[in-house]
């Protein structure tokens, strides 16, 4: 056995985050790790990295033990981290990032930019994985990023390999194109603990599979005896509802937003659609092909060259996020933590920034009134199911579930009437997810429309009345979700069929 943990049991005050915990990886194994936001698997793993001491319990490495008391006994015991949020420097190529924190090889005081990229190049060719060195990283695509750190862990020649979500911002294609380069490092002998919240992901990439519960192990199967069912009952205690596609639900007639023969700097070529009240549109397409380029545009932050935006039938020009937000259009991000939330202040002070304005005391306006903050912020905490114990915990406390419902709740205290949403269950756990679909259903209801840009296709299907598919910054197709299949959407994201409805 390469790797065993025995009876792991970390404690805090007045919490235990794991409890008796066994786990174990064999060399060329890819043991999945599962369980909802806040089961123990970020404690576990941080126990690995070296980051936290367990309170009680064994690690033992090819059957020897050891004691993990820092990430760079960690580094050097042969583990390596590939965590969701990523771990490169942006403005450094690729072949810096991969070998930073360690000694350049250097020529007469200088650093010997051939040999560093010589040993690039010969870690490419040793597990096969082509990316571009020489690229700033912040010029690269999630998948070239990703191998990138990948190339980055395999320079310290690990034993063991975490990744973390690795699939978090990858499309369909870029994912299977990582599970090829995991099927070669399984090759190497290289023992991988993949942790993912999309269970058919792990039936796809793993061999065996952990599950954790409220700090504890509650299964440890092999892939064969495993069934998605079996996981969720093991992960939730309980059997998970399931949404009917509401694509047959038929959304208000009146057009809350028109896009006309829109082009941009950025490369948007003749964008024309309309979001009518109350319908949820689904935007999907491989990675750069122009997804993200439209939420940014209609938030104001692209230069638009041609074309017209308009809402409720009123020509608009939107040139800020303020002005978007004025108009009543809001913008969930794809990165709730950095671009959606200020982890530093509490849920109230998140939840009312928006509307500060309408919160503080006529005659005092520079003075809050903290009465009418506590009562907004406890309604939206009861409509969203907010799970907190107060209203001023701070926000960084809460599960990425929790942070996903506060930002929605920034758009319904600002009473938008258009909600853009980029990949709005990125990292969250399968209960978390469906409580995220609810939500958005429930705002269709009360006839808010939607944009939803998401790399998951099942998602799509679950909650959107049509689907729109982008290939080079152009749309190729709108279809009714009742009347497609993803492989349509798939084989039109590929480039199979052109026709526009």
């Amino acid at each position: 056995m390469l790797l065993e943990m025995r009876n792991i049991t970390k404690k805090y005050p007045g919490v235990i985050a794991l409890y008796k915990v066994d786990f174990e990886l064999r060399a060329g194994e890819v043991m999945a790790l599962i369980g909802q936001n806040g089961a123990g698997k970020t404690t576990l793993v941080k126990i690995l990295a070296g980051a936290v001491r367990p309170s009680e319990g064994e690690i033992f490495l090819k059957g020897k033990r050891i004691s993990i008391k820092s990430p760079e006994v960690a580094y050097s015991l042969g583990f390596s981290f590939i965590y969701q949020e990523g771990g490169l420097i942006n403005g450094l190529s690729g072949i810096e990032n991969i070998f930073i924190g360690r000694h350049y090889p250097k020529r007469r005081g200088i650093i010997n930019w051939r040999e560093l990229t010589k040993n690039g190049e010969e870690l490419k060719k040793r597990f096969n994985i082509e990316v571009e060195l020489k690229k700033p990283v912040e010029h690269l695509s999630p998948l070239e990023r990703k191998k990138i750190e990948i190339l980055k862990a395999l320079s310290r020649e690990p034993k063991i390999l975490v990744l973390d979500e690795p699939t978090a911002s990858l499309t369909k294609r870029e994912t299977d194109q990582l599970f090829n380069i995991i099927k070669s490092l399984k090759k190497h002998g290289i023992g991988i603990i993949y942790i993912s919240h999309f269970l058919d992901e792990v039936f796809k990439v793993a061999d065996r599979i952990t599950i954790l519960r409220d700090g504890k192990r509650v299964a440890m199967l092999p892939l064969e005896k495993a069934t998605k069912d079996m996981l969720i009952m093991y992960e939730l205690g309980e059997e998970i509802k399931t949404f009917k596609n509401i694509g047959s639900q038929q959304f208000q007639k009146e057009k809350a937003l028109e896009v006309i023969n829109l082009s941009t700097s950025s490369g948007l070529k003749n964008i024309n659609f309309t979001l009518h009240r109350g319908e949820i549109l689904g935007i999907f397409g491989l990675g750069g092909q122009g997804k993200t380029r439209l939420a940014m545009t209609l938030m104001g932050n692209e230069a638009i060259l041609d074309g017209e935006i308009k809402i409720y039938g009123v020509k608009v020009n939107i040139s800020s996020p303020m002005g978007a937000l004025k108009k009543g259009i809001v913008l969930i991000p794809q990165d709730r933590t950095k671009h959606g939330i200020i982890e530093e202040l509490s849920i109230a002070q998140n939840l009312t920034l928006p509307i500060l304005s309408k919160i503080v005391y006529k005659k005092l306006p520079l003075v809050l009134n903290l009465k009418e903050e506590k009562k907004l912020t406890y309604k939206i905490m009861r409509e969203l199911n907010i799970k907190a114990k107060n209203h001023r915990i701070l926000i960084k406390n809460l599960s990425g579930g929790n942070k996903q419902k506060v930002v929605i709740g920034k758009g319904i205290l600002k009473k938008a009437c258009i909600f853009i949403f980029d990949e709005p269950t990125q990292g969250l756990d399968i209960k978390a997810r469906e409580e995220v679909y609810e939500h958005l259903i429930r705002l269709s209801n009360k006839g808010i429309s939607q944009i939803v840009i998401s790399s998951d296709i099942d998602e799509l299907f679950k909650i959107t009345h049509r689907i729109m598919v982008m290939k080079d910054g152009t749309i190729k197709n709108i279809l009714p979700t009742k009347e497609t299949t993803s492989h349509e959407i798939l084989s039109i994201s590929y480039g199979g069929n052109n026709e526009h409805i």
